[in-house]
């Protein structure tokens, strides 16, 4: 079943304004925090990351855009937070493709991840996660990774979105009946993410 059939009619009508919003901003730093922001609001996520792919073939790798953390108030990259200087995640190493890691893994396979706790996890690297809650007191739970895709399969970003909130404001696991909604936000903002890049490559071809 398309994931489309499965939002609700306010669902629908509130990814359609967002994405008039999506289409309606040029600058690209602060395209990345409007994705970012709508998903949070949508999924009550605490925090959250947008790569963009840069670079091709077996040297294309995701680069940190934005990320955000509200309960830190952490506000890195994007239009309005302070300089981001983490270091890119391979989509390939040696070669291979890079399934280590979750951001690459949905990039890579071009499907969604919904984890329910990190540190009970095998099936990824989540070392820098540990290393990041070690470094700002923080716990990592939940964790909603997946890729940005163009209608023709291009992989242009990947957002990832760290510890939904309960109503009580207590750390839950994604709901999967959300995923449908996220997906369509990310269908949309691929695509706004894809046109701001081709008309700055054809800015640049003009200078």
């Amino acid at each position: 079943m398309n994931y489309m059939d499965q939002i609700s009619l306010a669902q629908y009508k509130r990814l359609l304004q967002v994405a008039q919003k999506l289409t309606a901003q040029h600058d690209i730093a602060r395209l990345c925090e409007i994705i970012l922001e709508e998903a949070r609001s949508l999924t009550r996520a605490d925090g959250g990351t947008l790569y963009l792919v840069e670079g091709y073939d077996d040297k294309a790798r995701l680069e940190f855009a934005i990320v955000r953390n509200r309960t830190l108030g952490l506000q890195l990259g994007g239009a309005s937070g302070s300089s981001l200087n983490y270091p890119p995640v391979a989509l390939y190493a040696q070669g291979a493709p890079n399934h280590h890691h979750v951001a690459s893994h949905a990039g890579l396979t071009g499907q969604l991840v919904n984890i329910a706790d990190v540190y009970q996890e095998k099936g990824f690297d989540f070392s820098g996660t540990r290393s990041f809650d070690e470094r700002f007191g923080y716990r990592t739970c939940s964790v909603l990774t997946l890729p940005l895709l163009t209608r023709q399969g291009e992989l242009v970003a990947v957002l990832q979105l760290l510890n939904a909130t309960g109503e009580d404001g207590k750390v839950v696991p994604f709901d999967a009946s959300l995923e449908p909604v996220v997906l369509a936000l990310a269908s949309f903002a691929a695509i706004a993410v894809q046109q701001q890049r081709v008309m700055h490559d054809q800015k640049e071809l003009l200078i």
